[in-house]
């Protein structure tokens, strides 16, 4: 008997330490899952307010044209009748002048003449005549109800989540309204009447036979197995290969105390999916959760345009010819270190160890890099460019627009005005790490075809390598394969005047902020 109490009391124990680990971790996935759910509402919703600004856009035009062309018409009658009247006024006054002094031959030959020219006047006058009254009506042809019921939020057990994928999203491409997911209930209801069967990966989620259990397959397997076996085959595809959601949610940039519209030269993502923007325009760093509701800002001394990633919470913002280091608290950014440049920056960005970063800079010759310490801002490095014959390289005449991106330690992404260099330390190590000081030119990318670039304003790059270029005055976001430079995209090509973007690889997304906007613009990868 002891035994077998001390062994329930065990096994107690066990299953509410494990039922306690997987509540703890469901609440988790639950706070994590639902800004990603709140994203994809604010998706349809939009999507469905932009299919009904459009309506309605297009029935005022209708009936704009509708009520103006009644009123042309009108118009034209109401002409013609007081021109009929002018006529037969003085019709009359020379049949009278004619019957009270003419001669007798006069009398005899123009009533005739009147008689004639008054018949064609009544005629065409009656044949055009509007007398008939009408009314300016409208009537719905929309089922409100259906409005009501545009979508449904359920809970699935995760499995079933993880064969379609976290980030699926939700939204109208055409005036269809789309399907409510089916509740675990009713689906769990129909598979008990339809009987078991096989899951596909890519089977709707409301056509999945969900049992709270497992069952027997044929073959001698389990549903649990099945379900195994499919989400160890489910693969994310590459970014490169998945499609992007063209209609962007917009959420609002602009804070209280603006005294300008925004100007976000540079953003970043950070660790834990926090969005921070440089606003230029009002001189401020603003931070956003990760649904992108705005948690504190940050007032600075100057105009800032470059931003980078150094390290856990620590980001370093770039002025022209100063650079700043802050540590972003939960409701504050700290200031933790600060250095001046002898010469203008043009680019900044993350490199080497946690604590390096390379800047790029210009005299009055050319571009160079240098790798400093982020905090006190020690050169350890200076690096210049070559072409790939061994020729310091020369930048355009637009190299006033010059942007950085580093990719590792060994690859270095330079833009000019239209044209993106890449650069390649020679050396395995990597140009951070070596004695090396020049990088060669390894390939460049510029407009070829239907692919238009012009003024690239800003550089990003996903988890995956692939580069992300954004093109001002093109009106476009590039998308370039971190395997080759000949696999390449327009990513979005409905953005005006585009200035900074990036990318969260985890939540899949891309943020872009434009010159002269109030508002940043998310697009979801689907």
């Amino acid at each position: 008997m002891h035994v077998l109490v001390q062994e329930i009391l065990s096994q107690l124990q066990d299953t509410a330490t494990a039922s306690k680990r997987e509540s703890e971790e469901n609440i988790t996935t639950f706070r994590d899952q639902l800004a990603q759910v709140q994203l994809q509402q604010q998706s349809l919703f939009n999507s469905i307010y932009e299919k009904l600004s459009q309506a309605k856009a297009n029935l005022e035009s209708e009936t704009l044209n509708l009520v103006t062309k009644e009123e042309n018409d009108h118009e034209r009658n109401l002409s013609k009748c007081k021109e009929a009247d002018v006529e037969g006024e003085e019709f009359r006054k020379v049949f009278e002048f004619v019957m009270n002094f003419g001669n007798s031959a006069e009398r005899s030959v123009i009533p005739g003449l009147i008689l004639n020219r008054a018949k064609d006047l009544y005629e065409t006058v009656k044949a055009e005549s509007m007398t008939e009254m009408k009314s300016l009506i409208f009537e719905t042809t929309l089922d409100i109800e259906t409005i009501g019921n545009v979508a449904n939020v359920s809970m699935v057990p995760a499995s079933v989540n993880e064969q379609h994928g976290a980030n699926t999203d939700v939204s109208i491409s055409s005036d269809e309204i789309p399907r409510p997911v089916h509740t675990l209930e009713e689906t769990a209801e129909s598979s008990a009447q339809t009987g078991p069967s096989k899951c596909n990966a890519t089977t709707q989620t409301d056509e999945v036979a969900l049992q709270t259990g497992s069952f027997d397959i044929p073959d001698g397997s389990s549903s649990s197995n099945i379900t195994q076996n499919l989400t160890e085959n489910v693969k994310i595809p590459s970014m490169m290969k998945r499609n992007i959601n063209q209609q962007g949610v917009s959420y609002k940039v602009r804070c209280p105390g603006d005294k300008a519209r925004c100007s976000i030269d540079a953003l970043e993502i950070l660790p834990d999916n926090r969005l921070i923007v440089a606003d230029y325009a009002n001189k401020k760093l603003k931070i956003f959760k990760e649904n992108f509701s705005l948690v504190f800002t940050k007032g600075l001394r100057d105009k800032p345009f470059g931003l980078c990633h150094v390290n856990d919470k620590t980001i370093a913002v770039s002025f022209s010819k100063s650079i700043e280091t802050y540590d972003i608290g939960t409701n504050n950014a700290h200031r933790v270190g600060q250095f001046p440049t002898k010469d203008t920056i043009f680019g900044v960005d993350k490199v080497g160890n946690v604590q390096e970063i390379a800047v790029l800079s210009a005299d009055n010759e050319n571009p160079f890099l240098q790798i400093r310490n982020a905090k006190t801002g020690r050169i350890l490095k200076t690096v210049c460019f070559e072409n790939s014959c061994g020729v310091p390289y020369q930048f355009g005449e637009g190299r006033g627009t010059l942007r950085l991106l580093s990719r590792g330690t060994n690859e270095l992404i330079v833009s000019e005005f239209d044209k993106l260099h890449c650069f390649k330390s020679t050396s395995t190590s990597g140009y951070a790490d070596n004695n090396e000081n020049v990088v060669q030119e390894s390939w460049f990318y510029k407009s070829r075809g239907g692919s238009y670039l012009k003024y690239i304003s800003n550089l990003a790059a996903d988890d995956e390598g692939n580069i992300y270029v954004c093109g001002h005055d093109s009106n476009n976001v590039h998308q370039i394969s971190k395997d080759d430079y000949r696999t390449n995209r327009i990513l979005i090509s409905n953005i005006k005047m585009p200035l900074s973007v990036g990318v969260n690889s985890k939540r899949g997304y891309l943020v872009i902020c434009c010159n002269d906007d109030d508002y940043i613009h998310v697009y979801n990868f689907c």
